[in-house]
């Protein structure tokens, strides 16, 4: 989502959803850390299974094929248990706010 298309979305919403900004910033920052957690991940085990190659023959046409599997999975998770803290959040914002309302 470009910065254009976030800041629509903010005032649309603002109004008749209090919080929405702050749930799109806990989504954005959630995305962000699961392509943080894939690039770290794919780097270790990159390097990981180079220093494993000196020591035992591997076949070396599937270190990008590991390396990519490793990184996704650990990514997934990540991004995935991140949005559900969001999403608790979220909840739990709503709920204060509809205990608020006659």
């Amino acid at each position: 989502m470009n910065r254009t298309s976030e800041k629509i979305l903010k005032e649309h919403f603002e109004e008749q959803r209090p919080g929405f900004s702050s749930y799109l910033d806990c989504l954005t920052r959630s995305y962000g850390t699961g392509v943080g957690v894939f690039a770290a991940t794919f780097a270790v085990v990159h390097v990981a299974q180079q220093i494993a190659a000196k020591r035992f023959p591997q076949v070396k046409s599937t270190h990008i094929a590991v390396s990519t599997v490793a990184g996704t999975v650990a990514s997934y998770f990540t991004a995935k248990n991140k949005v559900r803290e969001c999403r608790d959040l979220w909840a739990n914002w709503q709920e204060r706010e509809r205990g608020r309302l006659p």
